[in-house]
């Protein structure tokens, strides 16, 4: 990985929406929920992905580039608040994530539903990919954050190390939420249909795309809506999302 990303924000997309780089330059533009903006940007980067690793870590290092030259432009007091909102916005969209995939794997083992062999094994990449980001990001932001003249900025670059670390429990958490949910044998996943007691391979990756999709609520337990009980079909788990 190398600094030179000014050129990628302009060429990854959220959902085919607008380029990551005008949609961050937006949020923090306007000082309106800059931090929950920022927030779905980073989800959106993984609704529906199935390898973000490369291109999520380059669009979330494009959005502290795009947020550091705004903040550069704005007076002392305001550029360091402005840095910080982006920071929160970007390590409460990954948590989502996490927090997102936990959730549908705690519900199904609850429920005695299994997710598919290969969807567990690719939500486990994605969550690996994610505490890679983490990882990478605080460095990046680090040395991006060194190279600048003054001391405008260094808290901010405090601020991004814990922000990052306090992520990565949840992380691991996920990861080890993964670890234990029972797969599916060979022929279980070939009866699932029949019997209705299994979720269908690529539930788990569809279950966390369409929770992702309304992502807003998902770290505030007082607010998450509550998975109604079912009878273990299909229809009703799709209905959950």
């Amino acid at each position: 990985m190398t600094n030179e990303t000014q050129d990628t924000p302009e060429s990854c997309h959220v959902d085919a929406a607008q380029p990551v780089s005008e949609a961050i330059r937006e949020a923090v533009e306007s000082g309106r929920d800059t931090a929950d903006q920022v927030r779905q940007l980073v989800v959106d980067l993984f609704n529906g992905k199935r390898s973000p690793v490369t291109s999520a870590r380059d669009a979330i290092q494009g959005m502290l580039e795009t947020a550091l030259e705004i903040a550069n432009r704005s007076t002392p007091e305001k550029a360091e608040s402005m840095v910080n909102k982006v920071i929160d916005g970007i390590g409460t969209g990954l948590k989502s994530v996490a927090q997102t995939t936990q959730d549908a794997v705690e519900d199904a083992t609850a429920r005695g539903q299994r997710f598919a062999t290969e969807d567990v094994e690719r939500a486990k990449q994605d969550l690996s990919s994610i505490r890679e980001i983490l990882v990478d990001t605080a460095k990046y932001f680090a040395g991006r954050i060194s190279s600048e003249t003054g001391s405008t900025f260094q808290n901010a670059k405090a601020h991004a190390e814990e922000a990052f670390a306090a992520a990565k429990p949840l992380v691991a958490s996920s990861l080890e939420a993964l670890a234990k949910h029972p797969l599916q044998t060979a022929g279980e996943a070939a009866s699932t249909a029949l019997r209705g007691s299994q979720l269908t391979a690529g539930a788990l990756l569809d279950f966390v795309s369409g929770a992702l999709a309304g992502a807003a609520e998902l770290l505030d337990p007082d607010r998450r809506t509550k998975p109604t009980d079912t009878t273990g079909t299909d229809d009703s788990v799709e209905a959950k999302s």
